[in-house]
């Protein structure tokens, strides 16, 4: 009888082993993506900082233009064929998203002349601010890996420790 409660306080303790590892693991992988999305916006915005650096003002200027209009004509072909109602609505809708498009087109070559006023070097700016956004990404994913596997090791020495005193409580029931 006491080898048979030895027994089933070493199958509870495993169990619990068991639930605190795989907490872990779920709290370890969430660490890691949470820390992987916030990197990876930091570099992303380096790159388009790059990116913007590094473009002709006027052809920016008409990407944006043309990005809206592609949006525009994405949302009128989902409503196309439904209520007229909608679909008037949406062209109001596309109007508006239009003229701030052009409104925020119409500034680029304004802001990419105050941006680059101070480069001596524009290529050169963006070749860095590339490495630079690369070198982000990298370290903040070796970081956030080093901060997962901390925490799983730390489960697990929480998991070995409830192992070793139900070994002892088993020991002490034979």
């Amino acid at each position: 009888e006491l080898l048979e409660e030895a027994s089933a306080l070493l199958a509870d303790a495993e169990d619990k082993a068991k639930k605190v590892m795989e907490e872990a693991r779920v709290e370890a992988a969430q660490v890691r993506a949470s820390a992987e999305a916030e990197a990876h916006a930091a570099s992303q915005a380096m790159l388009e900082e790059a990116r913007f650096l590094g473009c002709d003002p006027k052809v920016e200027a008409k990407r944006i233009v043309a990005e809206c209009n592609d949006e525009c004509a994405r949302l009128m072909a989902e409503v196309a064929g439904k209520e007229r109602k909608k679909e008037y609505r949406m062209q109001i809708e596309c109007t508006e998203l239009l003229k701030v498009a052009k409104s925020k087109a119409a500034k680029i070559p304004g802001l990419w002349e105050t941006k680059t006023a101070a480069i001596k070097d524009i290529p050169k700016q963006v070749e860095m601010l590339t490495r630079q956004a690369t070198t982000k990404l990298e370290r903040a994913n070796k970081e956030a890996a080093k901060a997962s596997n901390s925490l799983l090791r730390e489960r697990l020495k929480v998991a070995e420790q409830i192992r070793t005193e139900a070994e002892r409580e088993a020991e002490k029931k034979e």
